[in-house]
């Protein structure tokens, strides 16, 4: 373990001892070990050095601890074990409980169901009896009226009262009337009077005439069978006269019979099952032609939906109709399919195989929605000028009848008729026919909606309905009049009517013209844009701005960047260059100072009648190598229907951020 270690330095030579560590393996110097000499270090086992006894000290320590810290965290493991298990079966105990108490009143509450449903069906058997035991009664009432008007009464004969012009015998008011046993009752100091007989005196009972009496509902079968007859017993009269004045001056009542309330109630559901229906219309660009007519003719309903795309196709519209929740959210619908030309034009899918792919899609929507109806419109056959192109087209459309009348009364298939395609030239609808086609849209989505049909007038469509289009026309005309400062004429027949407040008529000098409302807007356009381009030349800062700008426009010139806000700043002359502060500020620098002719911008020197600009225009001037038409390039002006030079303008933009941060950093350097 020890060694003799020679070293020299210097002139002389000295020897030094270590002695090595068998932990860290480094040769320690013996003075800092316990041992005197080298023979008593090798003679111990090891040595290990005073360093690394501190580290197995703080080893065993550190070993200790963490055996330590384990015991303790298994022990809370336990713990935290043991009081989960007992708050687990706690909550076990009280989820059985309640699961024993929802078991026992589910019990309970099927038993009382099934309890109601008994006492219901008795007493639907109860009133089943009633009504029998009523009709029987009513039958057995009506029976003993009867018997009881063709039974004699036993009256002493031989006197006998004349009848009276009316037929009716006469008895006396109050005190003699007859009893229930037939006979009569005699008044004091009266004689006895018998009533006539019939047929020569043979019998006693006399009956009036059957009057027919209305059955008035709410009253029962006696009732009316008891005032069909009135019968006189025993000389006196007994009917139901009473009852009868009684429901006579009842009238009506605001009784309602069950059939008519029935209707009413379904006349009811009906109205609120139309008020769920929707319409929902896809299709190509004739589709698109037909919107218009076909808005009208159901008034403009929000029940109606158009969604249509100009040359989109079959198969694109059912995959929209497929993923459109709010078609099969709705509990009724009418789907109206308008496409299938481009697939037949192109000749991109045969008949066979774009039909097959309708009926499945038809197929899987009718399983779906069992309130829906579909409406396929035929392809149009004539107009194209191509074979190629009217037969796919035409047996197309066989092809689809068929598979419509296979389908069921759910889908229906619209065929345009021969002469609506007559004159056309190409598959886009006409205007006439157009309007022909969404009429009798209309008229259908009508009668689904339960919408009031338009109403309909025979005659040319001129004379019955003038267009809106002709009234915008006049007005468009006399917009224009006005604008150009004609005075209208004053129509003396109207002032005379008119009485005081004295009304003007317009007459047209013009004859009516087509597109009156485009030229109008054009007309207000050119006036707008004319004043806009007059407010800025009264700003000497916007010299270049309204010289290169021809129309009011967005610009997509800009992003969320400093060279955009700078750009901007450029392009409306509000650069802030300092130029009108160094005026009246000694010492302050400006752009003219700054390197910025590095980064490809240059500014002129302000001259002495620009006392009242602005001081920050960079565009009155283009430098020393650039003209107006350069610098309004790099700013992104453009002309009328050009695109901007998008790299000129990155570049400027770049240009701008280059010369904004070496301003900034020439501003922020400690003057000198």
């Amino acid at each position: 373990m020890g060694r003799k270690a020679d070293r020299k330095a210097g002139s002389g030579s000295s020897s030094q001892e270590w002695v090595f560590c068998v932990s860290c393996e480094v040769w320690v110097d013996l003075e800092c070990t316990p041992f005197e000499t080298v023979e008593e270090a090798r003679a111990a086992p090891a040595f290990t050095c005073r360093q690394c006894e501190k580290i197995d000290t703080v080893k065993a320590e550190m070993a200790a601890l963490v055996k330590q810290q384990a015991d303790d965290s298994k022990l809370l493991i336990a713990n935290l074990e043991a009081r989960f298990e007992r708050e687990i079966n706690a909550y076990r105990s009280e989820c059985e409980a309640l699961r024993v108490t929802l078991q026992k009143e589910r019990e309970d509450k099927q038993g009382s169901t099934t309890e109601c449903e008994a006492l219901r069906q008795a007493l639907q058997q109860e009133e089943k009896l009633r009504e029998i035991l009523r009709v029987e009664i009513a039958a057995l009432r009506l029976a003993f009226e009867e018997m009881a008007a063709c039974r004699p009464a036993a009256a002493p004969s031989g006197t006998a009262e004349a009848p009276r012009g009316d037929g009716t015998a006469s008895h006396e008011d109050g005190a003699a009337n007859a009893s229930s046993s037939g006979g009569t009752v005699k008044a004091a100091g009266e004689p006895e009077k018998t009533p006539p007989t019939h047929r020569g005196g043979t019998g006693n009972v006399r009956t009036k005439p059957k009057t027919r009496a209305k059955r008035r509902p709410g009253t029962n079968g006696a009732q009316g069978q008891s005032a069909k007859s009135d019968v006189v017993r025993g000389g006196h009269e007994e009917t139901s006269l009473q009852g009868r004045e009684e429901q006579d001056l009842a009238g009506p009542r605001d009784q309602v019979t069950p059939g008519a309330a029935l209707k009413r109630h379904l006349e009811k559901l009906g109205a609120s099952a139309q008020q769920d229906r929707r319409a929902f219309v896809y299709g190509d660009g004739n589709a698109a032609r037909l919107k218009r007519a076909a808005l009208k003719a159901v008034g403009w309903n929000k029940r109606v939906m158009f969604r249509v795309k100009e040359g989109a196709s079959l198969q694109e519209l059912c995959s929209s109709v497929d993923l459109a929740e709010d078609i099969w959210q709705t509990p009724a619908a009418i789907v109206v399919l308008h496409a299938g030309s481009l697939e037949m034009s192109d000749g991109s899918s045969t008949p066979e195989s774009s039909v097959s792919q309708l009926r499945a899609l038809l197929t899987k929507w009718l399983q779906k929605a069992q309130g829906h109806r579909f409406v396929v419109y035929a392809l149009t056959e004539r107009g194209s000028g191509s074979e190629t192109h009217i037969n796919p087209c035409r047996e197309w459309n066989v092809a689809v009848r068929k598979m419509c009348e296979e389908q069921g009364p759910r889908v229906e298939f619209v065929g345009a008729s021969w002469r609506l395609g007559h004159g056309q030239q190409g598959p886009s609808y006409r205007d006439d026919t157009a309007d022909q086609l969404g009429q009798r849209l209309g008229r259908r989505l009508c009668a689904f909606l339960g919408l009031r049909m338009p109403t309909r007038h025979w005659g040319p469509p001129s004379q019955s309905h003038p267009a809106a289009g002709t009234l915008m026309t006049a007005l468009g005309q006399a917009i224009i009049q006005m604008a150009e400062g004609q005075h209208p004429h004053e129509n003396g027949r109207r002032r005379s009517q008119g009485g005081p407040h004295r009304v003007e008529a317009i007459r047209l000098t013009a004859p009516l013209q087509r597109d009156t409302r485009k030229k109008v807007r054009e007309s207000v356009s050119a006036v707008e844009t004319e004043r806009w381009r007059e407010s800025g030349r009264a700003k000497r800062a916007l010299a270049l701005y309204w010289e290169a700008k021809t129309d009011i426009a967005k610009e997509a010139l800009y992003d969320n960047s400093r060279g955009s806000g700078l750009l901007c700043e450029a392009r409306s002359g509000v650069l802030r260059t300092r130029s009108l502060r160094a005026r009246y500020t000694a010492e302050l620098d400006t752009i003219r100072d700054n390197p910025a002719h590095c980064a490809g911008v240059y500014w002129p020197a302000p001259c002495d009648n620009d006392a009242q600009d602005s001081g920050t225009s960079a565009q009155g001037a283009t430098g020393e190598t650039n003209d107006n038409s350069a610098l309004a390039r790099a700013l992104g002006f453009r002309g009328s229907g050009e695109t901007p030079s998008w790299e000129a303008v990155e570049a400027t933009k770049r240009r701008l951020e280059c010369w904004w941060r070496k301003q900034v950093e020439q501003t922020r350097a400690p003057r000198r």
